[in-house]
């Protein structure tokens, strides 16, 4: 039995009503690695959902509003529904409870980190200065990857090159979380959980990556999460 991967999507107001969706590029990859992709439409049936899934992934999206990390807004932001942000906390903290493999990508990894009490740079230029420009060009640059984590050995070296373009990113780190990688300015794009079976978070867009590596990390994902939930 293939295990069966639940997606979070984005949701969008238009003309009075209120649309999920997803990049199917999630999809296709999960399918090719050997998963199922599932589409979770926000609900208050969060244990019931995680009951029926193997792995949870938590897709990309817009920005976290400030509220769920103890903050008022500072800068203009485009902000996710609080519908998605909170179903997402739930589907976080009950996955977690029932120890199912979390991957979460850009606006995923940083719900995982707020979910867990971390906080986030609202926007990374003004409050880090040291940072450079991250919403700039085509987003291709070189991530270094610390050793003796989980992620090292899932790439199985220092340094990969990687696509992103945000102007928001985690800050302070939720406790139980490592970071594993960040770019040449210190910015954190991954962590993870030592004591958790898999729990990653990154913060570019593997899916949309055509190499080797971002296939890898997918695969592992798929290889943690057997396929033993209730049918």
């Amino acid at each position: 039995m293939k295990p069966l991967i639940g997606i979070t999507g984005d949701i969008d107001e238009r003309d009075g009503k209120r649309y999920l969706y997803i990049d199917t590029r999630y999809g296709r990859l999960i399918e090719e690695c050997g998963g199922i992709p599932l589409l979770l439409h926000p609900t208050e049936s969060v244990k019931e959902v995680i009951s029926k899934i193997d792995g949870l992934l938590l897709s990309g999206g817009e920005d976290i509003h400030p509220r769920y990390y103890g903050e008022e807004p500072k800068y203009p932001m485009e902000l996710s529904l609080d519908i998605r942000t909170e179903f997402e906390i739930a589907l976080v903290k009950e996955a977690m409870a029932e120890r199912i493999p979390i991957l979460g990508i850009c606006h995923g990894m940083q719900l995982i980190n707020v979910a867990l009490g971390g906080t986030l740079y609202q926007d990374l230029r003004r409050q880090n200065f040291v940072a450079k420009e991250h919403q700039l060009g085509d987003g291709r640059h070189q991530v270094s990857i610390t050793r003796g984590t989980q992620f090292f050995k899932i790439m199985g070296r220092s340094a990969i090159n990687v696509t992103s373009t945000h102007h928001q990113a985690v800050k302070n780190i939720a406790k139980g979380l490592r970071v594993c990688v960040r770019t040449t300015d210190s910015v954190i794009e991954g962590f993870e959980m030592p004591e958790y079976p898999f729990l990653i978070g990154v913060q570019w867009h593997p899916e949309k990556e055509p190499d080797e590596d971002s296939r890898r990390l997918f695969q592992v994902f798929i290889d943690q999460t057997p396929a033993t939930r209730t049918p």
